[in-house]
């Protein structure tokens, strides 16, 4: 992932004393919302397959 290898030149440059730790915050900002986004659109694939499992009538009975 691109903004992981961003977040280890930010580290790297901030461990090295050529960058600023606002660098490397931004870094770790930026992959966290990358990981944030890639976890939201997998909750989304798992949710649409439930639903199409259930319009194709999948075997689920109504709750007690």
């Amino acid at each position: 992932m691109a903004a992981g290898e961003v977040l280890r030149v930010a580290h790297n440059r901030y461990a090295n004393g050529y960058a600023s730790y606002l660098e490397e915050l931004d870094a770790q900002r930026t992959a966290f919302d990358a990981d944030l986004g890639v976890l939201q659109l997998r909750a989304s694939l798992l949710a649409a397959h439930v639903d199409l499992y259930r319009a194709l009538g999948g075997g689920w009975t109504p709750a007690p």
